[in-house]
């Protein structure tokens, strides 16, 4: 089997199951429960098949150089969460707690901004953080912070993304209906965000 594409892949996977609880703790300080500012959607644990397709993408960027080997590396978003925030000042709260509990810094994750995108996608803040579990290896978790009513006409496209992102019809219609397992897809906290004109 070829290790990054293959046998990685469910490492990762196995290591994100294992590094949950500890990651859904710190979620739960950078966005207390009972603080109606905040939502927190936990999306599912990335499958190992996408896992291996980003790899692959990695790979053909680096051109087969081995020095940049092994492309799993560059996987940043096993694990992944969504907050949505009612407001700007909100938004603000979100990101500087999370450099706080997540101690974000150079070495050690990445903030990335995408408020100002012009590109064909919604703006947001981007972060990749180190989520270091008790007998775990450390592993990289994907936070995308958004204004509610952005996130609530992003998810209204989101089919449109899948659908240019899929490599051919049969992989559109394998991911659309492979069944998510329900531990993996449960909101963090219950409630939805208002959006503005609803």
């Amino acid at each position: 089997p070829k290790l990054d594409t293959e046998v990685f892949p469910h490492l990762m996977c196995m290591q994100a199951r294992a590094s949950m609880r500890t990651f859904n703790a710190q979620l739960a300080k950078v966005c207390p429960e009972d603080d109606s500012r905040f939502t927190i959607k936990k999306g599912p644990i990335k499958k190992p098949a996408r896992i291996a397709v980003k790899v692959n993408e990695y790979n053909v960027e680096n051109e087969g150089d081995l020095s940049k080997w092994p492309g799993i590396c560059k996987v940043g978003d096993v694990l992944r969460v969504t907050i949505c925030c009612v407001d700007g000042d909100a938004v603000f709260l979100a990101v500087q707690r999370i450099v706080e509990v997540f101690d974000l810094r150079d070495g050690n994750g990445r903030l990335k901004n995408m408020l100002g995108t012009r590109k064909h996608m919604p703006p947001r803040i981007l972060i990749n953080c180190v989520v270091r579990a008790a007998n775990c290896t450390p592993i990289m978790a994907e936070i995308q912070v958004y204004l509610a009513s952005i996130k609530y006409l992003a998810d209204l496209q989101h089919r449109y993304y899948e659908i240019r992102r899929a490599t051919s019809v049969d992989a559109l219609i394998a991911e659309a209906s492979a069944p998510a397992k329900p531990a993996e897809t449960a909101d963090v906290k219950a409630p939805e965000p208002e959006v503005p004109g609803e």
